[in-house]
């Protein structure tokens, strides 16, 4: 226990946090991209669509912006703009639309508003949860974070460190994929899913995809 730190901070303040405890070079990184249980079932946090939660979002409480309050008052260039992380721009445009027309008569505030507005667009229930892992990413910038990490990285891992990232959605595992895999000091190993063992004994491992770096 004596050589464990614990931090509450973002992924890009690795530098800093490397100096606050006198480390210049790692053996390795693992990069986790989760977030907890907990987190996942507190209403007033609105990280699930299963429950009519209050539309925070905030992984840091400090932070200004909640999705309530840039989901009410983002024009419709911005929330196109986000919403085609998706690929589709018809999707992107159809979305921005419903949840226009929706503000006109109401404030959203719930998931359960985000549901219906997206039950209106006329898309697949595949959406929603892809949609409600985007509001989340792009609220707390996280994709931004994870890039300057894996730059900081590649000055902080010795040569032939290894790399280990889990991701949790198909979004965030292309992205990280990407911003790993085209840089030339990176090779990529292998790709790791959770056995029908660990999906019984834990069912949030369901969609976890763990994938194998190695600085050259």
């Amino acid at each position: 226990k004596k050589n464990i730190n614990k931090f509450n901070a973002s992924f890009d303040s690795l530098p800093q946090l490397s100096k606050s405890i006198n480390i210049q070079i790692y053996d390795g990184i693992i990069i986790d991209l989760g977030f907890s249980t907990n987190q996942i079932k507190n209403p007033q946090l609105g990280f699930s669509f299963k429950k009519s939660n209050f539309l925070d979002m905030r992984f840091n409480e400090s932070q200004k912006i909640r999705v309530i309050d840039w989901i009410n008052n983002a024009n419709s260039f911005e929330m196109a703009d986000v919403f085609s992380f998706f690929g589709d721009k018809n999707f992107a445009y159809d979305l921005t639309a419903s949840i226009l027309k929706f503000r006109q008569t109401k404030i959203i505030k719930t998931s359960n508003d985000i549901t219906k507005i997206l039950n209106k667009t006329q898309h697949n229930s595949s959406s929603q949860n892809k949609l409600f892992n985007l509001i989340r990413i792009f609220i707390n910038n996280e994709m931004l974070h994870l890039k300057i990490l894996i730059n900081n990285i590649i000055y902080t891992l010795k040569k032939n460190a290894i790399i280990i990232l889990i991701s949790f959605n198909s979004l965030e595992d292309k992205i990280s994929k990407n911003y790993l895999t085209n840089n030339n000091n990176i090779n990529f190993c292998y790709k790791i899913k959770p056995l029908s063992t660990e999906i019984n004994n834990n069912i949030n491992a369901k969609s976890a995809i763990m994938r194998i770096f190695k600085k050259i």
